[in-house]
């Protein structure tokens, strides 16, 4: 009995397998039908491009588990809520309040010291232990986890001790410069240590605020060797913070602690006025140093933020300015172009070896730079101002140039600004003379524009391309509204025109396919006036003798023949285009002979030309029933 239940359970399982596995089977099968086939599929079948899109390409997110709470990313828009009332309470007030304290601490030991109560040890060390008293309790609140508050404690108290040893050197000359300047080098160090130890860079940038203020929280400098000294300790001072920032890798101790040094050698030359004037010359040797040492640590890659180049840029041009104004001081511009120099072979030299070597973070900048030096020997080097602008129409072409070659927008703009600047500089300056440099600056202005058209053509999109056509295009009119009036029909004036239009010619050849109809209309209009003003001027200039009924007959009898070439023109070469360009020609001719010049005509003169221009428009007409042989050209 037990056996045959044993087998019919058996049984049973072996059945549940089988439908357990059938199931299975439905389940696949309908799981394969519902796959979107790979076939090609026609537009009956599919209506729009986004159900394409949807069943061509397989959806690689994996469906959200339910109750999952999403994590939140970097670029998560949700931020926590700022707590206004900890940031204010905890970070700042005690950074602000510090430098209220510091200023009413100063000014109670100004008034102890009027009083008589302090004497000059008294007075340092009060100083001493009121450092150490700061010191002593910054450290006790960063233990307590006050950090705000001990860090701005600890960093008034390495303030306090560089003031300390500054006073007790230069107002009571207790000690000599070369222990002082030990003790300033200790405090520095110590306060860089406190910094390290604290990992804090706010705390870093208020010990930079606080040794920069230290030559002007107490009485200054009152001859050259103490502002001397005072310019060498602000150097020192500046290293100690840049090494610093490079070990720290931070980055707005470097930025900060670079521009708080020009404003204190710019505070401090304020004043260096009443001093001897290789003061200023110290100043911007100090400048320099700095820039080099900026672009050391920037080259060698001591610095890992890329954010911090462009410091290097500000530098380069506040370096410029301290040298140029440091040397004038002592009348040797020589040094100051001798500086440039250096500086410009070097950067052309690093921007070369920069992009051999795919540095992308500094080949820009240091070709722009290399281009920024360039124009300033330029302007430094040449005393003749047109001479200057020729450079710099050169300098800029070359500079767009390569901005654009190399894709570096800000070496672009830098040679824009040069070049166009330049530009306006020389069409504004008058032509007085054609014999002059001025004259082969527009020449010069007009065939850079068509190297530029050229050079930067594979680079620039099609309307930019007309753009720079329609800067080349106002340039040849506003050279042709320089070249004085002509008075004789062979003159260099005339070659100038013939020129010029020759030269529209050529660009007209140049961009006819690839400028958009309105504008190829424009072109056309500007080449007719100008050479319908040509064949004014050189009438004028031949019949300045005769009466002025023969010169107006002589300006018509010129815009009627000018207008019948274009239509000879227009049938010889079979465009249509050319041949109503003459018609409209010969029409502008009739309506000047009827409402300008039967004002000044004789009767005679009258009669005369107009059987002329009759006769002229009536054998220009029988050219039309003349049957072109061959195909006709469009434009």
């Amino acid at each position: 009995m037990e056996d045959e239940k044993v087998i019919k359970l058996e049984q049973r399982i072996r059945k549940l397998e089988m439908d357990v596995q059938s199931l299975k089977e439905q389940r696949l099968a309908e799981k394969e039908s519902i796959k979107p086939k790979q076939e090609q599929r026609t537009e009956d079948t599919l209506h729009t491009t986004e159900y394409k899109q949807q069943i061509g390409k397989p959806r690689t997110t994996k469906p959200a588990k339910p109750f999952e709470i999403p994590k939140k990313t970097a670029m998560d828009p949700r931020k926590e809520p700022v707590d206004w009332e900890n940031l204010i309470g905890r970070v700042w007030l005690p950074r602000i309040f510090i430098f209220i304290l510091l200023l009413g601490v100063i000014w109670g030991f100004k008034v102890a010291v009027d009083a008589g109560i302090l004497n000059e040890t008294n007075r340092v060390i009060t100083g001493f232990l009121a450092a150490i008293l700061f010191l002593y309790i910054g450290e006790k609140q960063i233990k307590r986890d006050h950090h705000a508050l001990g860090k701005v404690l600890v960093s008034g108290s390495v303030a306090i001790l560089l003031l300390s040893t500054f006073a007790m050197h230069i107002l009571y000359g207790m000690i000599p410069a070369g222990f002082a300047f030990f003790l300033n080098v200790l405090w520095v160090a110590m306060g860089i240590y406190l910094v390290h130890r604290h990992k804090s860079e706010a705390m870093g940038i208020m010990m930079t605020v606080f040794g920069y203020l230290i030559p002007f929280l107490v009485q200054g400098a009152t001859d050259t060797n103490e502002i001397f000294l005072v310019i060498g300790y602000e150097l020192l001072f500046y290293i100690a913070l840049l090494i610093f920032a490079v070990r720290m890798q931070y980055k707005k101790l470097f930025y900060i602690a670079a521009v708080l040094l020009h404003f204190v050698f710019l505070t401090l030359s304020v004043s260096a006025f009443q001093y001897d004037s290789i003061v200023f010359v110290w100043m911007a040797v100090g400048m320099m140093l700095q820039h080099e040492l900026i672009f050391g640590t920037l080259y060698f890659k001591k610095m890992n933020n890329r954010g911090t180049f462009p410091v290097l840029f500000t530098s380069f041009i506040a370096t410029l300015l301290w040298t140029k104004g440091g040397f004038d001081a002592i009348d040797q511009d020589l040094y100051y172009l001798l500086y440039l120099v250096v500086a410009t072979i070097r950067y052309g030299a690093v921007a070369y070896s920069s992009h051999l070597r795919k540095r992308e973070e500094l080949f820009p900048l240091s070709i722009v730079l290399a281009t920024i030096g360039l124009s300033c020997i330029i302007f430094e080097g040449l005393n003749n101002q047109d001479m200057a602008f020729s450079m710099y129409l050169i300098v800029g072409l070359f500079a767009t140039y390569i901005g654009y070659y190399f894709h570096v927008f800000a070496q672009r703009f830098i040679g824009l600004i040069i070049y166009f600047l330049t530009a306006f500089m020389v069409v504004a300056d008058p032509l007085y003379d054609l014999w002059s440099w001025d004259l082969f600056n527009m020449l010069l202005l007009i065939g850079t524009l068509y190297a530029m058209h050229i050079l930067l053509k594979p680079f620039v999109e099609n309307h930019v391309q007309q753009i720079l056509t329609g800067v080349l295009l106002a340039a040849h009119v506003l050279f042709l509204m320089k070249i004085p009036i002509l008075y004789q029909a062979i003159s260099l004036e005339t070659l100038l025109w013939i020129g010029v239009i020759i030269s529209l010619y050529i660009l007209y050849q140049l961009v006819r396919t690839e400028i958009n109809r309105y504008f190829h209309m424009a072109v056309v209009a500007v080449h007719v006036t100008i050479h319908l003003t040509f064949i004014t001027k050189l009438i004028i200039a031949l019949t300045v003798n005769q009466s002025v009924s023969i010169e107006v007959m002589s300006i018509s009898i010129g815009w009627a023949l000018y207008a019948t070439g274009c239509l000879i023109a227009g049938f010889v070469y079979q465009k249509k285009s050319v041949r109503l360009l003459g018609i409209g020609l010969l029409f502008l001719t009739l309506v000047k002979l009827v409402f300008i010049d039967l004002a000044f005509l004789d009767l005679i003169v009258r009669a005369g030309l107009f059987m002329g221009i009759g006769v002229l428009g009536i054998v220009l007409s029988r050219l039309f029933y003349i049957k072109d042989t061959g195909t006709e050209k469009e434009e």
